[in-house]
């Protein structure tokens, strides 16, 4: 279910956002094909992002308990070594 996750982060962050802000601080999407949700929300609303980083922080944590950093370099991890 991660990689779903994951794969759906990087997707999502590319979207042009519908309410003229950065995609990347919208904390509600439609499921289950993961537009933005343009109805009444209240805005500006910043736990998104902070959630998003905990969760994919979490599974790379996880990933290298187990080895997996060819996953964390493809994906998750955009810096420098």
């Amino acid at each position: 279910y991660m990689q779903s996750y994951v794969s759906w982060v990087l997707n999502v962050q590319n979207e042009p956002d519908p309410n003229g802000i950065d995609v990347r601080t919208e904390p509600k999407y439609n499921l289950p094909y993961g537009d933005v949700y343009t109805g009444g929300w209240c805005r500006p609303q910043t736990d998104g992002p902070g959630l998003r980083a905990l969760t994919l922080i979490n599974y790379a944590n996880s990933l290298l308990e187990n080895d997996d950093s060819d996953y964390i370099q493809q994906y998750l991890w955009t810096g420098s070594s």
